[in-house]
C-alpha cells in the first residue's frame, strides 16, 4: 500500500492497527447499526424511506470525490473492487442510520446480525464510509514517526506494536520547549486570550440602542443590559476558540472597546473587551496548542519526505 524508507506497510498491518486500537469493532458496531436500521425500514413502512437523503448523500459522496460523470463514478467503484449495489446498498443504510440515530442501541438488539453477514459488508463500509483511507493515513504517520526516531520499521512478527512507542518518542523530541516558544513567539492571533462583557439582546435594534448608550451615555454594558433584561455574562476565550464571525473582531479589537450587535442564533450580541492578553507559552492552553501545532508541523515534514504511496483507498 505504501512504504516508508523502503520499508513496505500493506493492508494487513493497518488493519492490524485498528483492530488493535479497536477502531475495527467500531465499524463493524457502524455495520450492524446500519443492517437493523435497513431491516426496520423494511418490516416497517411506518419507519419511512430514506430516498431522498441517500440520493442526497450520493450526489455529495460524488461531488467530493469529483466523480460527475457515471463512467468516473464506476471506475472509482471498480479500482476498489466494489459493485454500483453495493455502493448504493451502503449509502441506504448510511441515510437510515442517521435518521435512526437516536434508537440505534435498541434497533440492534431488535434486528440482531449475524456475523457472517457483517463480515460481507465491511469492505464497502470501510472504503465508502472512508474508515480505511482514514486509518491509512493514520498509520502513515506514525510510521514515518518512527522511522525519523532511528528505528527501524516493525518486522512481521512484532506487527503494528512497536509504532504507536517510535510515534510517541517522535512526538515528544518534537515539541521540545524551545520549539514551543519558537511558536508562540511567532505569533498566532488565534491564540490571543479576550476576557470580555457579553450581553444577547433579542432584536437587532435593542442591540444598537445599547451600544449607544455605553457610547454617549457611559453606562456599563452591563447595566444596560440589565435594565433591558438581557441575559448577561463574563466571557474569557481564545480568539480561535470564538465563532467564526467573531474571530476577525476580536482579533482587530483593543481593550474597553464595544462590538456588535452580531447575530448569534435567535439574538443579537454585543461584546464589551475587557482585557487582552498576547500569546505566552506560560499559559497552559497556549502551550498546549504550540506543541500540537509543532508536532504535527514536524510530522506533516516526516511523512512529505519518507512515505510513497502505491494504493490509495
Amino acid at each position: 500500500m505504501f512504504t516508508v524508507d523502503d520499508q513496505p506497510y500493506r493492508w494487513d498491518d493497518v488493519f492490524q492497527w485498528a483492530r488493535r486500537r479497536g477502531d475495527w469493532g467500531r465499524m463493524e458496531a457502524e455495520v450492524r447499526e446500519g443492517l437493523a436500521c435497513a431491516r426496520l425500514a423494511s418490516s416497517d413502512f411506518s419507519a419511512g424511506g430514506s430516498t431522498a437523503s441517500s440520493r442526497a448523500a450520493a450526489e455529495r459522496f460524488r461531488r467530493d470525490r469529483r466523480l460527475f460523470a457515471a463512467e468516473d463514478l464506476q471506475a472509482w467503484l471498480d479500482a476498489r473492487y466494489l459493485g454500483l449495489s453495493a455502493w448504493r446498498h451502503w449509502l441506504e443504510r448510511a441515510a437510515l442510520r442517521e435518521q435512526c440515530a437516536d434508537n440505534l442501541g435498541e434497533l440492534v438488539a431488535r434486528f440482531p446480525a449475524t456475523t457472517e453477514e457483517v463480515d460481507e459488508l465491511i469492505w464497502a463500509t470501510g472504503v465508502c464510509g472512508g474508515w480505511f483511507a482514514r486509518w491509512a493515513g493514520e498509520v502513515a504517520i506514525r510510521a514515518a514517526a518512527f522511522a525519523a526516531a532511528g528505528t527501524p520499521g516493525p518486522e512481521p512478527e512484532d506487527g503494528m506494536q512497536d509504532l504507536e512507542g517510535g510515534f510517541g518518542r517522535f512526538s515528544a523530541a518534537a515539541a521540545a520547549s524551545t520549539a514551543i516558544e519558537a511558536a508562540v513567539e511567532a505569533g498566532h492571533l488565534g491564540w490571543v486570550t479576550v476576557s470580555s462583557v457579553a450581553a444577547r439582546f433579542p432584536t437587532e435594534g435593542a442591540g444598537r440602542e445599547a451600544v449607544l448608550c455605553v457610547h454617549h451615555d457611559g453606562s456599563p454594558l452591563a447595566e444596560v443590559a440589565t435594565r433591558a433584561g438581557a441575559p448577561v455574562r463574563d466571557v474569557r476565550l481564545l480568539v480561535e476558540d470564538a465563532p467564526l464571525g467573531w474571530q476577525a473582531l476580536l482579533a482587530s479589537a483593543t481593550e474597553g472597546e464595544v462590538i456588535g450587535p452580531v447575530e448569534d442564533g435567535d439574538a443579537f450580541v454585543v461584546l464589551l473587551v475587557t482585557a487582552k492578553v498576547a500569546p505566552s507559552p506560560d499559559d497552559p492552553e497556549v502551550a498546549a496548542r504550540a506543541r500540537a501545532l509543532v508536532v504535527e508541523r514536524a510530522l506533516r515534514r516526516e511523512v512529505d519526505d519518507r512515505v510513497v504511496w502505491h494504493e490509495q483507498l
